[in-house]
């Protein structure tokens, strides 16, 4: 169709108006001020920048008391594939049964690749502005009170242009994001590099609050939440409907609340009186609300004067929008308990880059909550969501992970920073001695040790912390430095919650409590361990303190008595299920045929006699698994730390190692990594409701292509390029691989595939 042009001749580009008549043409806000009479049809309206506000003004003129809604769209996940501009609300506006209004997102409508916009524009157009102005104008030209609609991304425009309203103004919106940065990143960041010309590199650089305060100074408001609602005439309503079990809960209505004079009414109502939040069952996650409930809220907003608190109990008792049951319902948990070391959170990072958070006893956690996980490089961080079922994140690089449990409405719980190192896979942490750690040496490829915590008798462990003594510094091994200053510091607990989030398996032996504790005269205790025996040639207690001998019965008991708080510890940080006891048979004899002699007096059978009584103990009070009880044990000949009936051979710590592997737990159906020692290694995991991400280690030089494949049919693939990782959305549900294609240097090209991930 020929468009009227304006008297500079301007006209848009890109856009399809055949189907819209009649169209008018703007130069600008100002001639479209002067001029409009907001007749049928479209105005496009010509922004600074060269972009345009589009307005099409429905229906016809009806008769006085309702309102005149405007409608507002949401995101576009096939923005590609349509032409501009997009309107939305025609079915409600025709159900309205006079003028309504519908405007296209200016940006959304300029950049093809970008699919939500929030009404916010580019940088300088002051899009938020303009539409204000253009309502402004239709209030006006109409004498009523204005109705703005829309959900999701168009309900924040809604819940935007309901705070700098200068005319009588209400709005019904339906899970509304209320802050653009609390949005998933990749379409907020996506947003904000279209509006302020930045590169990512560059948005990456500043802070949630430096991006606030240079989209402010462009003309842009990024948040909704925490500005007062403009109430003029009878407007300055507002209706909220938000699904029970969408994100949006935690992300956008939780700190909107926060931040209004609200009251929490029971059962999912939170109002003034004028502005209400009415939680309800009607769909899964960010599901749009049935017809009949969006009718209902619609209608009933429409009549100018209408009370959003009475509509939101009567859509309520008509079951238009249903209480969620209890499992549904978001609770405000602020002040209440919950533990995710105790629900078991396992956080890993392996070779390839791809973070795993999961938990291994979720039914730990009874109310309804979430969790988020922060994952942060030097200079920067990302939030992803973390699924029932855990999630996998592609962050090479990353040096730590917080997660945080919350409650729906977003309040912090519990959190737990992990610091995240590179690992092969699965993890064994120790406490106790070399007999533990040494057996680790041997764990299959896959498998290996991440901590290891030794010369602390679970006594000191539970008493009191004694101060350092001066001859410490004399100590020149730095694992000595650090296990002496624990043991001094009773850090064994704190240790044991640090590991907890890293380990598949807890191995704990009493090798090192044979050597009894000092019991000092504050109550305080300390291992006697080698390392004090080493300073203390003649064997003399600290100052004050006293022996109290391994074996005595005043030794068992405080040994009983520490075990009660070990299991609580156990207990608290989800370990418990986690946990072995390895107490193989001191060795009498070495490989050879050799007696093994004494350790600090102690010989093989005065030693396993001694260890039997606290080895029952660990079974009663503990209650976990004992590993390596019944191996015919030997000493090695030639062991590296020297003889003694507990430095066994290489056959016995294979043994001990593949007891360690039996126990340990199933590994969660989070993908897994595909490692031949060449170098080249194939990471992948689900990473949320129809994606996935693969990462792959690649020596210099090398380039990568991936090849998606579910099934037998290939979906997905790449060229060759130098980046070690791709991530998938919105596939099908199926059992996907990736077949990875390495070019090297001098063009020979190696395939590997990964393992197989069942996507939802």
């Amino acid at each position: 169709m020929n468009l009227p042009r304006p008297a500079d001749g301007w006209r848009p580009v890109g856009a399809d108006y055949s189907k819209l008549d009649p169209v008018r043409v703007w130069s600008c806000l100002d001639d479209f001020v002067a001029g409009a009479t907001l007749e049928r049809g479209v105005d496009v309206i010509r922004l600074p920048s060269g972009d345009h506000l589009d307005v099409l003004v429905g229906g016809e003129p009806d008769a006085e008391g309702t309102c005149v809604p405007a409608f507002f769209g949401g995101a576009m996940p096939t923005r590609p594939q349509h032409t501009p501009p997009f309107f939305s609300g025609h079915n409600l506006g025709r159900r309205a049964g006079g003028r309504y209004l519908a405007f296209s997102d200016s940006l959304v409508a300029a950049e093809v690749d970008l699919t939500l916009g929030w009404y916010a524009g580019r940088a300088a157009d002051r899009a938020q502005d303009a539409v204000a102005t253009v309502l402004e104008l239709a209030h006006q030209r109409w004498g009523r009170e204005l109705l703005l609609v829309g959900g999701s991304g168009g309900g924040f425009a809604a819940l935007e242009q309901l705070r700098r309203a200068r005319v009588p103004t209400s709005a019904f919106v339906w899970n509304p994001q209320t802050d653009i940065q609390r949005y998933i990143n990749t379409f907020a960041d996506a947003y904000l590099r279209t509006a302020l010309g930045l590169s990512q590199v560059a948005l990456d650089r500043l802070s949630p609050e430096a991006k606030a305060e240079r989209a402010g100074a462009a003309g842009i408001e990024l948040a909704a939440a925490g500005r007062p609602i403009a109430a003029h005439g009878d407007g300055g309503r507002l209706l909220v409907l938000q699904n029970a079990t969408d994100s949006h809960v935690a992300d956008h209505m939780g700190p909107y609340l926060d931040r209004a004079d609200l009251t929490d009414r029971g059962a999912g109502v939170y109002s003034d009186g004028r502005e209400t939040w009415l939680i309800a069952d009607m769909g899964n996650g960010h599901a749009v609300p049935p017809r009949q409930a969006l009718e209902a809220g619609f209608l009933g907003m429409l009549r100018e004067g209408g009370d959003s608190l009475r509509l939101a109990v009567d859509m309520r008792e008509r079951r238009v929008a249903p209480l969620p049951p209890r499992a549904k319902m978001p609770v405000d948990l602020r002040g209440g308990e919950g533990n995710l070391l105790r629900a078991g959170l396992r956080v890993t990072q392996d070779a390839c880059g791809v973070v795993r958070v999961w938990l291994g006893r979720p039914e730990q956690l009874t109310d309804p909550v979430r969790l988020k996980v922060q994952i942060r490089w030097t200079d920067r961080a990302t939030w992803r969501d973390v699924a029932p079922s855990g999630l996998a994140a592609l962050a090479p690089g990353a040096v730590a992970a917080t997660v945080h449990l919350r409650d729906w409405f977003g309040h912090t719980v519990d959190s737990v920073t992990v610091p995240l190192e590179p690992s092969p896979g699965r993890g064994i942490s120790v406490v106790g001695s070399c007999v533990s750690r040494d057996a680790c040496e041997h764990l299959p490829p896959g498998i290996s040790l991440v901590a290891y915590e030794a010369r602390q008798s679970l006594i000191s462990a539970f008493a009191p912390p004694v101060p350092l003594p001066p001859e410490h510094l004399r100590l020149t091994s730095p694992f000595q430095q650090r296990v002496f200053e624990a043991d001094h510091a009773s850090a064994l607990p704190d240790r044991v919650r640090a590991m907890a989030p890293v380990s598949d398996l807890l191995a704990h032996d009493l090798v090192d409590e044979r050597l009894g504790v000092f019991v000092h005269p504050d109550g305080g205790v300390t291992t006697r361990t080698v390392e004090w025996l080493a300073l203390h040639t003649d064997g003399a207690p600290p100052h004050g303190a006293r022996v109290v001998p391994f074996g005595s019965s005043e030794h068992l008991e405080l040994f009983r008595s520490a075990l009660v708080r070990w299991r609580a510890l156990l207990e608290e940080t989800g370990l418990l299920e986690r946990t072995v006891l390895v107490a193989p048979p001191w060795a009498t004899r070495t490989t050879v045929g050799k007696p093994t002699g004494e350790s600090f007096g102690m010989d093989a059978g005065a030693g396993n006699a001694a260890m039997e009584p606290y080895v029952a103990s660990v079974r009663e009070i503990v209650g976990v698994d004992v590993v390596g009880s019944d191996l015919d044990t030997a000493a090695g000949e030639s062991h590296r730390w020297g003889p003694a009936p507990f430095h066994y051979d290489d056959a016995s710590e294979r043994a001990l190692a593949a007891a360690l592997v039996e126990r340990l737990p199933h590994p969660p159906a989070l993908g897994g990594i595909v490692d031949e020692g060449d170098g080249i290694a194939v990471s992948v995991g689900p990473s949320g409701q129809g994606s996935l991400v693969v990462g792959v280690t690649l020596p210099p030089g090398d380039k990568v292509a991936f090849h998606l494949f579910r099934g037998a049919e290939r979906v997905d693939m790449t060229g060759y390029d130098t980046t070690p990782g791709r991530s998938y959305w919105r596939l099908d549900p199926g059992r996907y691989i990736v077949r990875v294609f390495v070019l090297l240097p001098d063009g020979t090209r190696l395939s590997r595939a990964s393992v197989g991930v069942n996507v939802g």
